[in-house]
Parts: C-alpha cells; sequence; structure tokens
C-alpha cells in the first residue's frame, strides 16, 4: 500500500503525518509554530519535522514515495513558491525545491485551505460532491473552491476567499484588506477586538462574560453574512466549515444560527475530518501527484 508524508501547515501550529493511500494516519503529531522568530526559524522547523517523520516512518518499515505541504499563501501553485502569507515570516519561500532537495522524493505543494477541502471532498463532508466551498477558521481565514470537481487554484493559489472584502468596514486584516472575512471573523480579529488570546476569549464567555460574548457573536455574524454572499456567487452544494477555530463548538454554532438563507442553511456543515482535513488533503495532494507521474 503507497504511503506519503503529509505536512499541514499554520500560523500557529503545523501537523505532520504518514498517509497511506486508503486514508489512514500513521505517525501523527503537532509542533507549535512561533511565525514571530522569523523565516529561518520557521523554515527549520519544518525541515526538521520533515527530517525526524521520514526517519520514523523506515524505523517501521514504511517506505515513503512522496511528500505533500499544505501552506498559508498566497503561493505559486506550479512552482511551489510562498510569495507572502500574512501570518507568516515568509517572503517568496521555494518550499518545494527547498523540500526536494532535502528529501530527494516527489514533492507537492498546494494552498492549506485547499488541502483541507481536499481531504474532505477525499473522505469527508465534501465526498460525493462536484462544486464545494470550505473556509478554514483559524489565526486567518483560508478558503477554497472546488467546481466541477476540481481545486480553484487561479493567480494566487487558490480562492483566498477569506480575504474576498465584503463589507465597508476600517478594520484590516494583515494584508492590509479592510472588510473582508479574516479582518471581522478571525482568530486574530477576535483577539485584535478583545485584547487578549482568542482562548481566553471563548474561556470567558463560557463563564458568562458579555462582553466576551459579545466579540464572538459579532464575529459570527459576519462570517454568516459572507457566507451567504459567497453562496449567491457560487451556488456549490455544499458548503463546509473546517480549521481549528471551527472546534469551538458556541462559535461554530453561533456561526450555523447567524444564517438567514434556507438554502444555505440545506447545505452548510462542519467539517467532518476535524483538524486533519489538511493533514489528509495534503496526503491526497501528494497522493494524486504520484499517479500524474
Amino acid at each position: 500500500m503507497p504511503h506519503v508524508l503529509a505536512l499541514d501547515l499554520g500560523g500557529t501550529k503545523l501537523a505532520i503525518g504518514v498517509v497511506s493511500s486508503e486514508g489512514d494516519v500513521l505517525f501523527d503529531e503537532k509542533k507549535p509554530v512561533e511565525a514571530r522568530k522569523g523565516s529561518e526559524y520557521l523554515l527549520e522547523l519544518v525541515l526538521q519535522t520533515i527530517s525526524s517523520k521520514l526517519d520514523q516512518a523506515r524505523t517501521k518499515d514504511v517506505a515513503i514515495l512522496a511528500v505533500g505541504v499544505g501552506s498559508p499563501g498566497p503561493l505559486d501553485y506550479g512552482k511551489g513558491i510562498i510569495l507572502e502569507p500574512p501570518n507568516l515570516p515568509w517572503r517568496k519561500v521555494p518550499l518545494k525545491q527547498i523540500i526536494s532537495d532535502l528529501v530527494d522524493l516527489p514533492v507537492f505543494v498546494d494552498n492549506d485551505a485547499n488541502c483541507a477541502l481536499t481531504g474532505e471532498a477525499w473522505l469527508g463532508a465534501a465526498r460525493g460532491f462536484q462544486d464545494a466551498i470550505m473556509l478554514t477558521l483559524g489565526t486567518g481565514i483560508g478558503g477554497a473552491l472546488m467546481q466541477e470537481g476540481k481545486i480553484y487554484h487561479g493567480e494566487l493559489g487558490s480562492a483566498e476567499l477569506g480575504h474576498r472584502i465584503f463589507f465597508r468596514k476600517e478594520q484590516a486584516c494583515n494584508m492590509g484588506h479592510r472588510g473582508c472575512l479574516e479582518s471581522l471573523s478571525s482568530g486574530i480579529a477576535i483577539e485584535r477586538e478583545a485584547k487578549e488570546s482568542t482562548k481566553r476569549v471563548f474561556e470567558k464567555m463560557r463563564a458568562g462574560d458579555q462582553n466576551a460574548a459579545a466579540i464572538v457573536r459579532r464575529a459570527a455574524e459576519f462570517l454568516a453574512r459572507g457566507l451567504e454572499k459567497l453562496n449567491e456567487e457560487y451556488h456549490p452544494q455544499v458548503v463546509i466549515l473546517g480549521g481549528g477555530m471551527s472546534g469551538e463548538k458556541e462559535y461554530a454554532d453561533l456561526i450555523l444560527e447567524n444564517i438567514k438563507d434556507t438554502e444555505l442553511k440545506r447545505k452548510a456543515r462542519m467539517a467532518q475530518l476535524g483538524e486533519k482535513s489538511g493533514l489528509l488533503g495534503a496526503g491526497r495532494l501528494a497522493l494524486l501527484g504520484l499517479n500524474r507521474m
């Protein structure tokens, strides 16, 4: 059975594991990412983590045939170059080539939200559908679009739905966009307004703090309106919410409760693979890439 190495990189953590052609995940683990430490630190963390996991696979007699990586964009999908992600310190980093030089294996790189939707289309909430939208809620907001069974890449490597400007607002995201979903409903947006971590905001909300509840409710309302606008534009068969922050049940429930469009209410659902969407999608990316070689 073919096995590949999969890496899902985010703004605050990375996940890595071995994925089989049947969708089994072996030897998976997570590591914190401290992006403020800079570009060289982050690249070294990624390379050391990949090397360590390959060594572990060898000791278990599991042959790795390729590496799949999901990274925040924007990126050059064809060349595997990470251009200028707002929540990572990388600028035009040729990640595909760097990893290829290290491992001497085929390497495939895609946007992390694209990988999450790829995973859900393979084994999760988008399985059996040809047209889908997925938003990944975390430090920022990633957005992926699948049309006629194919992931949309475009000039920036993905649909970048989290940076679509829907509202007239002064608050800007880390890319400078004012009124996009990331500027209003992401972890960074909540932290900026509350002036403390999202973890603490949700803890205070659960303890009955009205100010924390109002901040989360407002973020959820903006996200619900944004989903309605995306549904009107693309008319997908299914709309999926994933990413680390979708695991905060109160936030996820508020988003779904605030959807007013009856058609979207029927389509909207949570990711079935949880936080493994991106990891499984990165594995699927590598498996599909091998099939095309």
